[in-house]
């Protein structure tokens, strides 16, 4: 108990001890000036110390650094990644009344095809610590070492004993017991701190008992005299254990907000190149570079496939471009036309394929888009024609099938059935706009009015996000899901339970896509909408969060977290409020980076993953216009 408590509060108090542990992160990244640590509480324990090493578990893992006085942690150069073969489950997820698509569901209504995504921004994966930490000998057996040499260097040179940074990261984070594999992804309260926590305040409860009977012997002049002599012990008990509780609450206060407030040092650019690495070993199935979506049974989207290709061609990795649009070619790309089936999976039967029996056979225009455009940045950046060939059939497709003309004006529709099924009201996602997409394509399909869909789009986004919809009131966030009648214009909320007028995990995009249209094109109708969504910077100025879906009237739907909310709301932030993007920028996307393993701290969702990296990117100026560097 006592070591358990006291040699934490010691590491986290004695000067020189702290700093370390909050910068150890950034050296495996970039060489950094580390002194070492001197420390006699715990060369004076070192006995201690060691009947804790020889009980640790060594499946914890860490780096193993030599030991010396002048020592630089290195980077470990053993890795250790988790592979998951086909069927086998890696996460649990949150139940998202948002989306209704479950494994092995049927969809009664074809025109409903988009409503892909469950909560894939909540799901966080139940991961182990051996996929969080190089695999390496426990970090306790290291530390303990290098005590041991150090005590040996102590006796001949009368030096003090070192203590290398990441030893004493894990010693602490033994120490402190944080289950970082079972534990959410904005947790900021380890198992460990509230067992200190209720230590505390059980310890002054009882303090205040010993302090009661310490003050009750008053029944009779005897009573008193003998309780005088007894009333000592209790009270000074009493105010020794409440002493103890100030003491162990304030600490626990005290290293949350050091943890809270200290951001790694560390280069950000080999920090998304690190992300888009590990998000290749995660989601890209080994041999055909498929993208999967764990969360989800494994299942495939053309969105998926549209993201993978987009931080392939982004991150300059022609290699897995290439496999990955090879096997969305020839897996989802539809018979009829050059557009993609949105849904692949194992189907009843055991084989894999398009789930026509949940009308994946459907496109999806938003993955149809972002193929389409990350084809034209594969021609710009490898200037290899077949690329921006295969972009202009997709292209000239999308305008044939996806795009529905209104008192002859285009509007982008979420999916080709919009345009033949005979319906009153075509269904839109305001999400699947991207008004710069649109400025290339006018370039490159000259047939038709791309332009005009750019002014369409902001026209949808305006309205939708105003008008009070299937609520009482508007919080001026745009919606999932929205209709437009065929003949009018007039926008309504959708009939369909499934499909909601929330600020959910599809409109949450609104805002990253407005915020590149604005960072390349500088449309002033971009700036100018996404200063209407100033219910963002409300919510975060009052609870210094934003949670995961709220209504359409700014009730919140969903009371959790997501990296995805975060990163695609940095376009709002960035344009509106740039002191409060970078806040945000670090606190809740930076932070849940580890430069020692060069991922994330826990995994993400396959949705959250792409998403938070797509806006860190937005953040960083680094999701480059490359058709601008050839055309």
């Amino acid at each position: 108990m006592f070591l358990h408590i006291a040699l934490p509060i010691v590491l986290a108090f004695v000067p020189g001890a702290a700093d370390p542990y909050f910068t150890v992160a950034a050296l495996p990244v970039v060489e950094v000036k580390q002194d070492t640590i001197s420390s006699p509480f715990l060369k004076k324990n070192l006995r201690k110390i060691d009947s804790v090493i020889n009980n640790v578990d060594p499946a914890i893992v860490s780096e193993v650094v030599g030991s010396g006085e002048d020592v630089i942690p290195q980077k470990s150069t053993s890795t250790k990644s988790t592979t998951v073969e086909k069927g086998e489950t890696s996460a649990t997820t949150t139940k998202d009344n948002t989306k209704s698509f479950q494994k092995g569901e049927t969809m009664a209504d074809p025109k409903k095809p988009e409503v892909k995504k469950q909560n894939q921004a909540t799901s966080t994966s139940s991961t182990t610590i051996e996929h969080l930490r190089p695999a390496t000998s426990s970090p306790l057996t290291s530390l303990k070492n290098e005590a041991t040499t150090a005590t040996s260097v102590s006796a001949t040179s009368s030096q003090r004993m070192p203590i290398t940074a990441s030893a004493l990261e894990a010693l602490r984070n033994f120490l402190f017991k944080e289950n970082t594999a079972t534990s959410g992804v904005y947790s900021s309260d380890p198992l460990n701190d509230r067992a200190v926590l209720f230590s505390g305040f059980g310890s002054a409860g009882l303090g205040f008992i010993m302090l009661a009977l310490g003050s009750a012997s008053r029944a009779s002049n005897a009573a008193v005299t003998r309780g005088r002599r007894r009333r000592g012990p209790f009270i000074w008990s009493g105010i020794v254990l409440l002493v103890g509780a100030f003491i162990m609450i304030l600490f626990v206060t005290i290293r949350e907000a050091e943890v809270n407030k200290i951001t790694p040092v560390f280069s950000e650019k080999t920090m998304l190149a690190n992300l888009w690495s590990s998000y290749k070993r995660e989601y890209l199935e080994p041999g055909t570079l498929r993208t999967m979506d764990k969360q989800r049974g494994y299942i495939s989207t053309s969105e998926g496939e549209a993201y993978s290709m987009l931080r392939a061609v982004w991150s300059d990795d022609k290699a897995v471009f290439d496999q990955s649009y090879l096997w969305t070619k020839d897996n989802l790309r539809r018979p009829s036309d050059h557009l993609f089936s949105w849904l692949f999976g194992k189907r009843s039967n055991g084989s894999y394929g398009v789930l026509t029996e949940q009308s994946g056979e459907n496109s999806a225009s938003d993955a149809d888009t972002d193929i389409a455009l990350a084809l034209v940045f594969a021609y710009s950046r490898w200037q290899d024609e077949k690329y921006l060939a295969a972009a202009r059939d997709i292209i000239e497709d999308i305008w044939e099938h996806e795009v529905v003309l209104i008192s002859g004006r285009p509007y982008m529709a979420s999916n080709n059935l919009e345009k033949t099924i005979p319906s009153k009201t075509v269904l839109l996602n305001p999400s699947y706009f991207a008004p710069y997409a649109y400025r290339i394509f006018s370039s490159i399909d000259r047939d038709h009015n791309w332009v005009a869909l750019v002014a369409s789009s902001y026209e949808i986004l305006e309205k939708s996000s105003s008008l009070a919809l299937d609520k009482k009131k508007s919080a001026g966030l745009p919606p999932d899901w929205v209709l437009i009648d065929r003949e009018t214009g007039a926008l309504k909320a959708p009939v369909d339970s499934d499909l909601t007028t929330n600020f959910g995990f599809d409109a949450i995009r609104v805002p990253w896509r407005v915020g590149l249209d604005w960072q390349w094109y500088k449309d002033k109708r971009a700036k100018t909408y996404l200063a209407k969504l100033s219910f963002l910077e409300n919510e975060w100025k009052h609870k210094h969060r934003l949670y995961a879906v709220y209504g359409h009237d700014g009730s919140v739907a969903l009371k959790t977290e997501s990296p995805s909310m975060y990163g695609a709301t940095l376009g709002y932030f960035l344009t509106q409020n740039p002191e409060m993007a970078k806040v945000i920028y670090e606190d809740k996307l930076l932070n849940l980076y580890n430069p020692d393993t060069e991922r994330w701290r826990k995994t993400l969702s396959y949705y959250d993953d792409n998403i938070a990296w797509f806006g860190m990117m937005l953040y960083n100026n680094s999701l480059g216009n490359l058709y601008s560097l050839n055309f």
